[in-house]
């Protein structure tokens, strides 16, 4: 074989060899960019989902909530009528219910949601009325024992008022 064949089979050899490189190196180029994009899509979609989440367990707490003030009527009355323990063991454990979902509403915020609507309100004003620690023995706010049907009312017109908003947040994050 002559110095000439040896330098035709070298540069047969060194093209192929670019072109393989080039290969390599388009589809390492193209199987990144599809890496970034995959985490990038999954990234968008989770924001979302995350959105209707916290949405969803505002919703479920607040539906909590709005129960918990019925019932905290409803016992704070029969406990006025009857002056029975039963009905004001009833009123705080709804009580205790109404702060708990509250609290955990509330709670988000420190998972980093942002929380929108009356929560903050309602706690600060439960708090203020204090019906676990006031009223007949740590249980109302007032000598008849309860929250005032005026209160429970206006909790319940913010609650109803704080769910529109959640529901608007799911709908813009959903659609």
């Amino acid at each position: 074989m002559g110095t000439a064949a040896k330098k035709k089979m070298l540069i047969k050899n060194s093209i192929k060899q670019r072109l393989i490189a080039w290969f390599l190196i388009s589809v390492i180029i193209f199987s990144g960019t599809m890496l970034i994009l995959y985490v990038h899509v999954r990234q968008i979609v989770k924001i979302p989902e995350r959105i209707v989440s916290k949405n969803l367990e505002i919703a479920s707490g607040a539906k909590k909530m709005v129960e918990d003030l019925l019932g905290m009527e409803e016992y704070g009355k029969k406990f006025s009528i009857l002056e029975k323990d039963e009905y004001k063991g009833l009123f705080v454990e709804a009580a205790r219910g109404y702060k708990s979902n509250l609290d955990a509403i509330l709670g988000l915020e420190a998972d980093g949601y942002e929380i929108n609507g009356p929560w903050k309100e309602l706690h600060s004003e439960f708090n203020r009325i204090n019906p676990l620690g006031g009223g007949f023995d740590g249980t109302g706010s007032d000598s008849e024992g309860g929250i005032p049907v005026s209160v429970i009312d206006d909790w319940i017109q913010k609650i109803t008022d704080g769910i529109a908003v959640n529901e608007q947040e799911i709908i813009s994050a959903s659609g």
